[in-house]
């Protein structure tokens, strides 16, 4: 991980409280089968798959900071529903809500990083799906 695998997922998560949160996570599923194309037609290692799954995942920019940026939004008494995820946020002209999705999406990052430190069973075996834990 560097500082700017950090951008990019911030970029994502305003991206994801942008979109919204659906549209977000319907948005990362249409990346794993563009990237699962792309890595079926070239033969190239696994390298492609890593972006749905990393940087742009649902535990960051897909759907949690959509939900995260949401759930603020009602807080603040700028969106009528926390429970809304189909808004896309954009139209609020509220900068700080997609600041939210930003942050989230750094931090899930940070945080699905952190847990894929942990190193695999001794048969290999990875120890949880980190993606799905985050």
């Amino acid at each position: 991980m560097n500082s700017l695998d950090i951008v990019v997922a911030f970029g994502g998560g305003i991206f994801g409280a942008a979109v919204g949160a659906l549209a977000a996570f319907e948005f990362v599923g249409l990346l794993v089968i563009a990237m699962t194309v792309v890595q079926i037609i070239t033969g190239a290692s696994s390298d492609f798959i890593t972006f749905p799954f990393g940087l742009f995942g649902p535990h960051t920019g897909g759907f949690a900071a959509g939900v995260a940026a949401t759930a603020y939004a009602a807080k603040k008494g700028k969106l009528g529903s926390g429970r809304d995820i189909t808004a896309g946020l954009s139209g609020l002209a509220a900068y700080d809500v997609l600041l939210v999705g930003g942050v989230f999406g750094a931090v899930g990052y940070i945080i699905a990083w952190g847990l894929n430190q942990i190193p695999a069973f001794p048969s290999g075996n990875a120890w949880t799906d980190t993606v799905a834990l985050t």
